[in-house]
């Protein structure tokens, strides 16, 4: 299953990211050419910081950009200063040819996951609302909430739907 493989990557991701390091991504910015082709793009042109700080209900620090593996690209966002270990925001965007498995892979993955409806793409959330994923046949977005909960997962879906819609379109 691809999210198990790639889970553990962005669990380190966002784990390297709150140890102090300050560079956002060893990769360089994308050109246009490479999001035609798929590959590293940037994430953060998706998942605001404001965006995150709704989302989350508390002021963040700026978004970093992470690069795994070509195909993949995380925009991490944490508490600012940070009130709780581990609270952070985290939005992947997956490109190549095994997208069109994402929603698939997280249902087998995560037995809590309930379908999300009226977005115009499948996805998918976990019944917290703390794990969404969705695709196209181009792209993969799955957001994680590490440590809060959303007070309302429905409302909480449509918001990350939104920035998924974004980000599935390029």
């Amino acid at each position: 299953m691809r999210t198990a493989r790639l889970l553990p990557l962005l669990l380190i991701a966002v784990a390297a990211t709150g140890c102090g390091s300050s560079s956002g991504s060893a990769m360089p910015l994308p050109t246009d050419a490479s999001l035609a082709s798929g590959g590293p793009i940037d994430v953060c042109q998706y998942l605001t910081r404001s965006d995150a700080e709704a989302m989350l209900g508390v002021p963040t620090g700026p978004g970093k950009l992470e690069h795994i593996l070509d195909t993949d690209s995380t925009c991490d966002y944490v508490p600012d200063p940070a009130t709780v270990l581990g609270t952070r925001l985290a939005l992947t965007v997956y490109t190549g040819d095994f997208v069109g498995q994402t929603v698939d892979d997280f249902k087998k993955d995560y037995k809590d996951m309930v379908p999300v409806d009226g977005l115009g793409f499948p996805a998918t959330r976990t019944a917290d609302g703390a794990v969404f994923a969705s695709q196209n046949d181009k792209r993969a977005c799955m957001l994680i909430m590490s440590v809060k909960k959303p007070a309302d997962p429905d409302a909480f879906a449509k918001q990350v739907g939104a920035v998924c819609k974004k980000a599935l379109a390029g």
